[in-house]
């Protein structure tokens, strides 16, 4: 089988460790501006919240502005720190995540990883959470979101057909919605975005739904 894996949330922990981070770098970056937080803490947390059901934190912050009934300048402001990622942030993996990669890889699946952001951002995310790029057979970074193309590309390339495919992510629209198009089988991380009501209330037509990626061990396809 061919498993092509999202990154942020379905290997490595972003929203648990960079997000939670840049949220509140955000906040600071804002009441410095004169974004008016009675308590900041308050704030914080509630900023936290909407980030959990959000499909990114950009749409968190936009409704935490809107909520607080402040200026959409102040979107702006805490947009700018949502990529200012730094090598002292804390990534860790998903539980049992390298030792997962490392089994299927044992098996003789081929892995490949495509992933959204700036190339030298998520390849620093990898080396961090102590995933090593050589166990993929290809690694795609895009900052365009439709990884529809991208999925094309691999199969074209390893010559797979979409029987023979898993997509593995926390985001059904982003990375799973394009594989259901090609008809390739797909798997939806509940972790991190893939936790949220909008997520876990999609009618798409998904695979398999799991909570750790241990459990991909026990899917027939991969066993």
């Amino acid at each position: 089988m061919l498993i092509i894996f999202d990154l942020d949330d379905t290997l490595v922990k972003t929203s648990d460790c960079i997000t939670h981070i840049l949220l509140e770098r955000s906040l600071h970056a804002m009441v410095n501006k004169g974004f008016k937080a009675h308590n900041f803490y308050q704030a914080l947390f509630l900023l936290r919240e909407l980030n959990k059901q959000a499909s990114n934190a950009e749409e968190a912050l936009k409704e935490f502005v809107v909520s607080m009934h402040e200026d959409f300048k102040f979107i702006l402001i805490g947009k700018e720190q949502l990529t200012e990622f730094t090598l002292d942030m804390p990534i860790l993996p998903l539980e049992l995540a390298v030792e997962t990669l490392h089994l299927l890889k044992k098996k003789k699946h081929s892995l490949c990883l495509v992933t959204i952001g700036k190339d030298s951002l998520q390849r620093q995310k990898l080396e961090k959470a102590g995933i090593d790029p050589i166990l993929f057979s290809k690694i795609i970074v895009s900052e365009d979101k439709n990884k529809k193309p991208h999925y094309e590309k691999l199969l074209a390339e390893f010559k797979y057909s979409p029987e023979q495919v898993m997509v593995c992510g926390d985001r059904i629209s982003v990375d799973l919605e394009p594989a259901i198009q090609l008809n390739c089988k797909t798997i939806h991380v509940l972790c991190g975005r893939g936790l949220s009501t909008k997520e876990k209330t999609s009618k798409a037509k998904i695979t398999y739904r799991i909570s750790s990626l241990v459990e991909l061990s026990d899917l027939k396809e991969l066993r």
